[in-house]
């Protein structure tokens, strides 16, 4: 191999790596995405009675991996909330 594709392709896997880890998703701030989400709302609204569910954030690659009792939500490195 060129030492130019060795460079082009640890700069990948290291890119890989950082989108599957993605520091920048913090537990609070995927909490919100989720609590903001429409599905979310609708489980958990406010004629349902359940208004302060628990929140489970674990870690998921590429994103986070929020649960409640009744459901559950990804959260993606880039931001969107998928049920």
């Amino acid at each position: 191999m060129k030492r130019n594709t060795k460079i082009i392709l640890i700069l990948a896997i290291v890119l890989l790596l950082l989108l599957a880890w993605a520091p920048w998703i913090t537990d609070d701030y995927a909490r919100n995405k989720v609590m903001l989400d429409s599905q979310f709302i609708k489980i958990h609204g406010l004629g349902s009675g359940q208004e302060n569910p628990e929140i489970t954030v674990g870690w998921f690659p590429f994103g986070r991996w929020i649960t409640t009792y009744d459901a559950s939500w990804f959260v993606s490195f880039y931001g969107s909330v998928f049920p």
